[in-house]
């Protein structure tokens, strides 16, 4: 899982479709699609319903927008840093990823009726 699935995830989400997600994150359509598209192989199931008017949540990727959410404002808003600090905070940064599932809900920047 790369941090780019999750912000793909998150925009295609939050606009609902792959088309201006594409647009938002500076990457051709397909491009987004395919990255998407692995992610649901990782994770094992379908997160969107793609139809010709745009992409919906499925039940399973309604429940895995939040805790998406919450990692990646968690990864966003973290301090940056130098030296032998930055690789503890990429060590950290890649644990909070691994355990999304987990997260509080604290400081989340999820947009309000993407789900």
């Amino acid at each position: 899982m790369e941090l780019r699935q999750l912000q793909y995830f998150r925009s295609v989400t939050e606009l609902k479709s792959f088309s201006r997600a594409a647009v938002r994150v500076r990457i051709a359509q397909p491009a987004i699609n395919r990255q998407v598209r692995k992610l649901e192989d990782e994770v094992g199931v379908a997160l969107f319903y793609r139809d010709g008017r745009g992409a919906h949540l499925t039940e399973a990727g309604a429940e895995f927008y939040e805790p998406v959410c919450r990692a990646l404002s968690l990864l966003e808003t973290a301090p940056k840093g130098s030296g032998r600090k930055d690789h503890r905070l990429s060590l950290m940064r890649t644990n909070a990823l691994s355990t999304t599932g987990r997260l509080s809900a604290t400081g989340t920047e999820c947009a309000s009726g993407a789900v």
